[in-house]
């Protein structure tokens, strides 16, 4: 019976493990760039569906749709649109993911743990009027694509503009107790 050297078996050991580790890099990149390319698409998508939607006799969008892209939920087409409308406003060069650019524009919530922790932490609270204007411009484009029929109203949704109502209720009355004790 023949004993093994234990230094080729921890040499070929390492040798597999670089190529793990490259393969696993390799393909984190790839996920990276497939990931871009997504969010790319999904706004192509979205403005095209704009376009279409612009273009056909108002009340026809649905049954448009449902002949058309019956594969694809109301739910994403609806996603891809307003990802297309609020890219042109939004900073999305550093998201990776369809779901982080959705998030970055307000269209899906933060997870808890991720972005909102970190920009709270690197940005100075907001001073009442700012944080007034930017719930009342959260408030604004969810009830403009609310009454342009881009999304519908379900029940986490109706949940979010109640939050957003008493937070702008919370931030109105701040900001009127600054303006009386500073006036």
């Amino acid at each position: 019976m023949m004993i093994a050297d234990p230094e080729t078996n921890l040499s070929e050991l390492a040798s597999e493990v670089r190529k793990a580790v490259n393969n696993a890099v390799s393909m984190t990149n790839l996920a990276r760039d497939a990931g871009r390319m997504a969010i790319k698409a999904a706004i192509d998508a979205g403005n095209l569906l704009v376009a279409c939607k612009a273009s056909l006799p108002h009340g026809s969008w649905g049954s448009w749709t449902k002949e058309h892209l019956s594969d694809i939920s109301t739910e994403t087409i609806c996603r891809w649109m307003r990802l297309a409308k609020l890219s042109r406003e939004t900073d999305l060069s550093g998201a990776e993911t369809l779901s982080d650019a959705y998030q970055r524009c307000g269209i899906l919530p933060e997870k808890p743990g991720e972005g909102g922790e970190r920009a709270k932490a690197s940005n100075p609270p907001l001073s009442a009027p700012q944080a007034v204007l930017r719930a009342g411009t959260a408030l604004q484009k969810r009830l403009r694509l609310l009454t342009q029929g881009l999304t519908r109203l379900e029940e986490n949704e109706a949940n979010q503009l109640r939050l957003i109502r008493d937070e702008l209720q919370d931030l109105f009355a701040r900001v009127l107790g600054e303006v009386s004790h500073n006036g």
